[in-house]
């Protein structure tokens, strides 16, 4: 019950859409990268709204590469009873990702495509879809919601995971959080109220790792007003999430539709200058079909900046893979 509870108000506070089951056919799987649209000076965003654009240099979203994965392999970290689900996904320097997934979770660390480690976590992260992970220093951390824990891992796989518990109290539910790199933000509601959406009845904290509380705002939803570089989408972009910075610029993304995720490129005054629809590119499932929940969820969690740069990922249900593609802007 309290699982349910849990994704029903996740669902109304994120907007995350219920999508088609984890697995999901397409009629056509090519991946369209390159749909940018500069919003040119005066021009609105929205027809119908009156937010004019200021004078900005002119840029775009340049697909740099992409790299697929066999998620049927031994390797990926998959249960291989279900359809794909994937826990967490890190990126790290030097195209070195980390992918968590499977039941219990295991871990795998990637050279672009080629497999240099794998570890059984014997972890149990059902009814975790916000798929909160990051890289810190020489450490990998992923939380389970469910436990309200974070887990610590070396990057060379080499040691067992430490948990360390979160100082919440027990009706204190996690509903959803972002991991930056010295920081990491999470929302909680009180599990025993009736109308469990009022802000009244939410706590956002905050973190340093692995587990110090930095500040805690009782009845406040305020974790993207804490991370670095934030500012107000000032254009009507419904259901577009505050991603992180890129130089000087701002990204948010939207990508709980069925095949497609839109891109939006802000100043620093929230100012939309850019925009682009990637088509092709489902959104891969965080919680599985054998998990109670409501509906296939996905997280933006599984999408992340780092090296100045975005990543974005998504799979092919008929031909069993995975991907992620690298954008840079221009």
């Amino acid at each position: 019950m309290e699982i349910k509870i849990r994704n029903l108000f996740s669902a109304l506070l994120v907007i995350v859409f219920a999508s088609c089951v984890a697995k999901a056919s397409q009629e056509d799987h090519k991946i369209e990268t390159i749909k940018g649209e500069q919003i040119p000076q005066d021009e609105t965003v929205v027809p119908s709204k009156q937010d004019t654009i200021k004078k900005t240099p002119q840029i775009y979203l340049a697909h740099n590469r992409t790299w697929e994965f066999d998620y049927k392999n031994e390797y990926f970290p998959w249960d291989s009873t279900d359809a794909l689900v994937v826990k967490g996904i890190v990126v790290d320097s030097d195209d070195v990702f980390y992918i968590l997934g499977g039941n219990p979770v295991s871990i795998a660390k990637y050279k672009g495509t080629s497999l240099l480690g794998k570890r059984d976590l014997h972890i149990n992260l059902e009814g975790s879809y916000d798929a909160m992970m990051v890289a810190s220093d020489d450490s990998i951390y992923f939380v389970d919601e469910q436990n309200k824990t974070v887990y610590s891992l070396d990057k060379e796989l080499e040691c067992s995971p430490i948990a360390y518990k979160l100082p919440m109290a027990p009706e204190d539910s996690i509903a959803f959080g972002m991991m930056e790199q010295n920081t990491f933000y999470i929302l909680t509601h009180n599990r025993n109220a009736e109308e469990i959406w009022r802000e009244e009845n939410h706590t956002t904290w905050c973190f340093e790792y692995p587990n110090t509380l930095k500040n805690v705002y009782r009845g406040k939803n305020c974790i993207w007003e804490m991370m670095s570089g934030y500012c107000k989408l000032k254009a009507e972009a419904e259901y577009h999430q505050y991603q992180g910075q890129i130089g000087e610029y701002r990204v948010f993304l939207n990508h709980y539709g069925y095949d497609e995720c839109s891109v939006i490129v802000a100043n620093a005054d929230g100012d939309a200058i850019y925009r682009d629809l990637i088509k092709g590119l489902p959104p891969t499932a965080t919680v599985s079909a054998y998990e109670e929940h409501y509906g296939a969820l996905q997280s933006n969690n599984l999408n992340s900046i780092a090296n100045d740069k975005l990543y974005l990922t998504g799979y092919n249900g008929d031909t069993y893979h995975f991907y992620i593609l690298e954008f840079e802007i221009k």
